[in-house]
């Protein structure tokens, strides 16, 4: 074998070497192959305008996160037959006409007043025997409405609400003129009111009403209405508030 020929056989074999040593282009990278070998999907970017980690599934929606047709400040002070009363209003309002219910504290002396300055718009146990010069001028120039009264035992206990809410929530202060609750229950149930964590709350004692006097406080609301009422007790609402913070319905600690 010539030499010419011997170094032309050399060339040739490093360049076979040096083309098979040289890497091919990958159709995919690393990372996707791992994916399609052990069947793990790569993953893809979040859709803008979700949040990452935000619940998208079904069990975010509630019925309850329905904005409120109007708010209604309901006087309050240190008497559980009335904080019982005005709970159990409320609970009626919230859940079965969507309205938003706040309980103002108030000295029970004062009320009057927080009526006519517009701090609260209404009073479930006005005494109008105690307020009489203000009760026959407000309620004669119809700057507020008597509804009737909730405390039937009391002779003198009515329901003051501004002519403006009156107007504007008929359906609300419909429910309140209609209330009748037994006086027994009531007394009874505010006597076991008791503060403390491991007490009794206010809250407790109006969902105890609602359980216990159903054939009553239906008559009160409309039948639709009483069934949304019967869907929040169920639903574990044991306060005032319709929207609470929360991720998803079954993580909803709607309480007071």
């Amino acid at each position: 074998m010539t030499d010419r020929r011997l170094v032309t056989i050399t060339v040739l074999l490093l360049l076979a070497s040096v083309i098979s040593c040289t890497p091919k282009a990958d159709p995919f990278v690393v990372s996707d192959r791992r994916s399609m070998i052990e069947g793990t999907p790569t993953p893809r970017p979040t859709p803008a305008g979700i949040p990452v980690g935000s619940p998208t599934g079904p069990d975010t929606f509630s019925p309850y996160d329905t904005p409120a047709r109007g708010t209604i400040r309901l006087a309050q002070w240190d008497d559980n037959a009335l904080q019982i009363v005005n709970f159990v209003a409320g609970y009626l309002a919230v859940y079965g006409y969507i309205y938003s219910v706040e309980m103002v504290q108030v000295p029970s002396d004062q009320y009057p007043d927080a009526l006519a300055n517009g701090a609260v718009d209404a009073v479930m146990d006005f005494d109008r025997g105690r307020f009489s010069d203000w009760y026959a001028s407000n309620v004669s120039a119809e700057k507020f409405v008597d509804l009737g009264s909730a405390f039937g035992a009391k002779e003198n206990s009515r329901i003051v609400v501004s002519s403006l809410v009156a107007g504007q929530m008929k359906d609300a202060c419909a429910v309140f003129s209609a209330m009748t609750p037994e006086p027994s229950a009531i007394e009874r149930l505010a006597s076991i009111v008791t503060g403390g964590r491991t007490g009794i709350s206010v809250a407790v004692a109006g969902l105890i009403y609602f359980k216990e006097n159903e054939a009553s406080w239906t008559a009160w609301v409309q039948p639709e209405a009483a069934t949304l009422v019967r869907q929040a007790i169920a639903d574990g609402r044991n306060s005032l508030k319709r929207k609470c913070t929360r991720a998803g319905i079954s993580a909803n600690p709607c309480t007071d």
